[in-house]
């Protein structure tokens, strides 16, 4: 098992099937009714404690990151890793660019990409 040079992740739940889109900082909630709301704090509550792993692209620039949920699920933050702690994973810079080029995007694309199944192994070996 790798350790990662990111202590927020300590004592998290590393969830290797998340990706961006399935998560409460990607959607909007539509909220009608108490029972609305109530499903909605009960559907965040299930992200609490976890994190899950994306590639991040901005103006031109890239990193392998973590989204690390807090102990309610409904926020969290972001973690960039290292390139030292991205190669000590297995994870080559190619495999980077083939995950977001498989996916429609490019690298100088702003958007948070989703891992590849390759990614996702090489993590799960690691891990």
């Amino acid at each position: 098992m790798i350790s990662l040079s990111i202590p927020d992740l300590e004592g998290k739940s590393i969830d290797l099937d998340l990706t961006p889109k399935d998560t409460p900082m990607t959607q909007t909630a539509q909220i009608n009714s108490k029972e609305d709301l109530d499903r909605y704090k009960k559907w965040t509550a299930s992200f609490a404690n976890k994190a899950y792993f994306f590639i991040d692209v901005w103006d031109f620039g890239w990193a392998f990151s973590v989204f690390i949920f807090d102990d309610k699920g409904y926020s969290g933050h972001v973690e960039r890793l290292s390139k030292e702690d991205q190669y000590a994973l297995g994870i080559t810079d190619f495999m980077i660019e083939i995950a977001v080029l498989d996916v429609g995007g490019s690298l100088s694309q702003r958007g948070h990409y989703r891992i590849s199944p390759i990614i996702r192994a090489k993590l799960a070996e690691a891990l």
